[in-house]
């Protein structure tokens, strides 16, 4: 399923001073709309939408999976479709309202953003078929786990996790910022593509950056 709707929103950026701070600059777009014959600020299926020149908005594009003509590919609502089955949430929106302090204070940029992501799965119509559990993989192979250090989203504290509980398994640990090791790093690559192709374990221990 795709967005069929375009979007459209500022492609200009420039910069301002912050009121805060005379040091620190703020890039920002405007949100002026183009306007038809009347005045009237054109309907949004109606306004082009060229690539953006503001880099922030080019990297929203690519993190929202949004097309040039303005609608979107189905990525979120896959997403939606796999974690909403994997676990429940809770169902009351007064569960997510008080997560605003603590998700603020974990990220004084981003937390808020995140704070009812898990919402949409309390109005999912499949009820969640998993929930949270250890588990083992006795009788399996050694396992190669590849953590980053500047993960945003999965972090490296998870791999650290599984790792401990994983008997047997060896942690890869790439330094660096990004989400996923493979394409960040030749060194990673070259360790799970030995694992992959020939079962063939890094050191513990082993640092990529």
């Amino acid at each position: 399923m795709e967005w069929s709707t375009p979007i459209s929103r500022p492609t200009t950026c420039s910069s301002r001073r912050s009121s805060a701070s005379s040091k620190t600059s703020r890039r920002f777009c405007p949100t002026a709309a183009p306007e038809d014959q009347r005045g009237h600020a054109a309907p949004t299926h109606r306004r082009a939408t060229p690539a953006p020149s503001c880099p922030l908005l080019r990297l929203a594009d690519i993190y929202f999976d949004r097309n040039a003509d303005g609608t979107y590919g189905n990525l979120f609502d896959a997403n939606y479709a796999v974690n909403c089955l994997d676990r429940p949430v809770p169902l009351d929106i007064a569960s997510y309202d008080q997560l605003g302090p603590a998700f603020e204070r974990a990220s004084q940029v981003f937390g808020r953003a995140t704070q009812y992501e898990n919402l949409p799965c309390a109005y999912w119509p499949v009820p969640p078929k998993g929930h949270p559990e250890l588990l083992d993989a006795d009788g399996a192979p050694p396992i190669l786990l590849v953590g980053g250090t500047g993960d945003p989203a999965t972090p490296y504290a998870w791999a650290q996790a599984v790792h401990d509980h994983l008997v047997g398994s060896v942690l890869l640990t790439r330094r660096g910022y990004g989400h996923t090791s493979y394409d960040s790093s030749v060194c990673s690559r070259r360790a799970m593509d030995a694992y992959l192709i020939d079962l063939t374990l890094p050191a513990e221990g082993t640092v990529c950056s």
